[in-house]
């Protein structure tokens, strides 16, 4: 497994609207608070460090792959890239 150490931050925000949001993307819940109908505040930031192996699962589970941090599926440095985690 590579030695690198990789950082995974989820950010919460509230949204209260009078029409539900759906998915919208960060640049139009901007948008909508700051000069649409909606208000918002921030909520908090979580950080997690993670390791190669657990950084590929999370690469995965946002539809990205081991190769964007040029990772293998078991989370160690290659230049033969997998697609699958294991």
């Amino acid at each position: 497994m590579t030695d690198r150490v990789f950082h995974k931050t989820v950010i919460r925000y509230e949204v209260i609207s009078e029409e539900p949001l759906g998915e919208v993307s960060l640049e139009d819940i901007y948008n909508l608070c700051t000069d649409g109908p909606c208000s918002g505040r921030f909520l908090g930031v979580k950080e997690t460090e993670l390791n190669g192996r657990q950084a590929v699962r999370a690469l995965f589970k946002q539809g990205s792959g081991s190769e964007f941090f040029r990772l293998d599926a078991r989370g160690a440095d290659a230049d033969c890239l997998a697609t699958e985690p294991t």
